[in-house]
């Protein structure tokens, strides 16, 4: 009997763990300017996971799947990565990498530095970010994440339905 490979949790854990691989790389060889440069890296990694997570699962069964049911899988696939990712970014905020907030602050504040006097009031931009920092830097990592990697992993995943046999 043959075994099929259609478990979203196992696929979304293989995903997860590429992307947190690759943002662990990232961190280690560039600092803030590394992660910075690897988004379109990790944005075309969860495009064609979950295009080939649809996909796959539409072609190894011998029965025939809606489009909804392949869209579903791809997607859930996607959100089992999302939740390694954030485990990962959190770990990596507080124990892997603590130095790059400093390193965000800093390029914040270099790019405040470049923005005429006569636009705001610097001082007072500078308190409402160092207050900022202190409490929604981990916040400023996740909800991009998720919500980037979720419509990504979404237009992955409808992809993957789209080029995939489905039942008449």
């Amino acid at each position: 009997m043959q075994k099929y490979f259609d478990n979203h949790k196992a696929k979304g854990l293989v995903i997860g763990l590429i992307l947190s691989v690759i943002l662990f790389i990232a961190a280690q060889t560039g600092g803030f300017e590394g992660l910075k440069k690897s988004t379109n890296f990790q944005f075309f990694t969860v495009l064609i996971g979950a295009g080939l997570a649809a996909f796959a699962f539409a072609n190894t069964k011998p029965k025939q799947y809606t489009f909804g049911n392949i869209f579903a899988h791809g997607f859930k696939t996607i959100g089992v990565a999302i939740i390694v990712v954030i485990a990962f970014l959190i770990i990596d905020h507080f124990v892997l990498h603590p130095n790059l907030r400093n390193e965000a602050f800093a390029d914040f504040q270099q790019q405040l530095d470049n923005v005429p006097d006569t636009e705001f009031d610097k001082a007072r931009k500078l308190e409402q970010f160092n207050t900022y920092k202190n409490k929604y830097l981990v916040m400023g990592r996740i909800s991009p994440t998720l919500l980037l990697y979720c419509a990504i992993g979404a237009l992955g995943a409808l992809l993957g339905a789209a080029f995939s046999p489905k039942k008449d």
